[in-house]
């Protein structure tokens, strides 16, 4: 399969990169835990006038239309840059599978879905991001969807060690809309949501490579700078190495979604997995490079850390991932080795 990236994508990328350096830096990061309210309604305007969450939406909604396997390095860059706006989530929770909707729930929400935030709630990731600025929360629960406006909701705030998340836990809901969810597209949604997550953790853990290997070369011991040291070296050689084998498996979910493929749970699965090992091991190895500095406050890396430890267990844990995989694993052992590895489904 192949997942070369033509230019045009590779230019708009360049774009959410300059965003990112401009408007988006460390200290803005540090600005907005201490506001207290750390959604910026101007960075979240910014990224819609730059067409973030037109990207993958359907024309149907106005948007571009473009297939979320195409667009997912843009997705990829804004997780690099540690946007703390929930902008991924809701492109590919939502925009990119809204059209498969009920179409009654198509005729709620369709108006707000380039420009305004829409949360969403389902029993795999029940607590919901940056509740206060949504302008409405699809709740899914018992083969239901359901929307409901922010008045109609019941919630308690809760803690979270990523202060870039204002989570909520919700209580009750009233005066919702419901709806009859095919359970197909209800397990689509789920393998979306383990690939936000997957996605998220590999951009963040790229950024905590980027940081610690920019601080290796200045970081100097015996005369040296420590990124000399061979063991270094083979510590952030390791984080490169589980970065890479990751992105494919993200990548080819991603396509799986898109395309209905049957697999597409395994897909999503084996994608999450191994960005949980990538991001384990990019937040060990990159602590020990800044000599377990990172974690400090005027460390850029702990910022990108605790972001990585929060996605971790969205979606799924790790050992419900485990889990998984081996199921599927022992109710198909015809399918395995390389005949059916290495070829088309």
């Amino acid at each position: 399969m192949n997942f070369t990236f033509d230019n045009e994508l590779e230019s708009f990328v360049s774009t959410i990169n300059d965003f990112i350096q401009k408007d988006y830096t460390p200290q803005h990061i540090r600005n907005a835990w201490s506001s207290g309210d750390p959604f910026s309604n101007e960075h979240w305007k910014s990224m819609i006038n730059l067409g973030v969450s037109q990207m993958i939406l359907d024309e149907k909604f106005q948007g571009m239309g473009l297939s979320l396997d195409e667009a997912i390095l843009v997705y990829e860059e804004l997780a690099y840059g540690g946007v703390i706006e929930p902008i991924i989530e809701q492109s590919i929770l939502i925009n990119n599978l809204a059209h498969e909707f009920p179409q009654g729930l198509q005729d709620l929400i369709g108006e707000r879905l380039i420009d305004q935030y829409v949360a969403l709630t389902h029993p795999s990731s029940p607590f919901v991001n940056h509740l206060s600025h949504a302008s409405g929360l699809l709740s899914i629960q018992n083969n239901d969807i359901s929307f409901v406006e922010l008045e109609g909701i019941e919630s308690e705030l809760l803690e979270s060690n990523d202060p870039s998340r204002v989570v909520s836990s919700i209580k009750s809901i009233k005066n919702s809309h419901s709806f009859k969810l095919d359970p197909s597209l209800e397990r689509k949604i789920v393998s979306s949501g383990k690939l936000v997550s997957a996605l998220t953790i590999i951009g963040l853990s790229r950024r905590c490579l980027d940081i610690s290997s920019e601080y290796v070369k200045t970081r100097e011991q015996f005369g040296k700078p420590i990124g000399s040291f061979q063991a270094v070296k083979h510590m952030l050689s390791d984080i490169a190495v589980k970065i890479e084998f990751a992105k494919a498996a993200i990548y080819r979910a991603a396509n799986s979604i898109i395309s209905d493929h049957p697999l597409h749970e395994l897909h999503s699965n084996v994608a999450k997995y191994l960005a949980n090992q990538a991001g384990e091991i990019a937040t060990k190895n990159s602590i020990q490079a800044h000599g377990a500095m990172g974690y400090t406050w005027e460390v850029d890396l702990h910022i990108f850390m605790r972001r990585i430890w929060a996605f971790n267990s969205l979606w799924a844990t790790q050992s419900e991932i485990e889990f998984e995989i081996e199921s599927f694993l022992h109710e198909n052992t015809e399918k395995l080795g390389a005949t059916f590895t290495f070829t088309e489904d």
